[in-house]
């Protein structure tokens, strides 16, 4: 686990500026999954958005996301994967409509490796 502090707030997020990862209640599993994204950026000792974007460096922010939902993968049992991978992909899309345009199946892929169709999508 990396080194950082954790502190309760309204989003998840990640400040490296005080490596702080902040997050919500954790009601379900796509809670757990975002604090474990969260953690992902601070084992890589990831910069800030922020930071990022005023430096105009957009492709490092969508390689820091691929990279977090990866280290975020590796931490929950194989047989979650199916409902993980699905969130993920509909993170990574948000950040795709600005970033790049990759299909649903090309996200699944970078974050996975693997080839194949997703089966689920979140409800909201």
């Amino acid at each position: 686990m990396p080194n950082c502090k954790i502190q309760r707030d309204k989003t998840f997020s990640y400040i490296p500026e005080n490596r702080t990862i902040h997050y919500t209640d954790l009601r379900d599993y796509y809670d757990l999954f975002s604090l474990l994204h969260e953690f992902g950026h601070a084992h890589f000792r990831h910069l800030g958005l922020k930071t990022m974007l005023r430096e105009k460096e957009p492709f490092q922010v969508w390689q820091q996301e691929i990279d977090a939902w990866k280290y975020a993968r590796k931490c929950i049992k194989p047989n979650w994967y199916w409902l993980f991978d699905s969130f993920a992909v509909d993170c990574l899309d948000t950040y795709n409509k600005f970033l790049t345009h990759y299909s649903r199946n090309e996200l699944l892929n970078l974050i996975t490796g693997a080839t194949r169709q997703i089966k689920i999508r979140r409800e909201d």
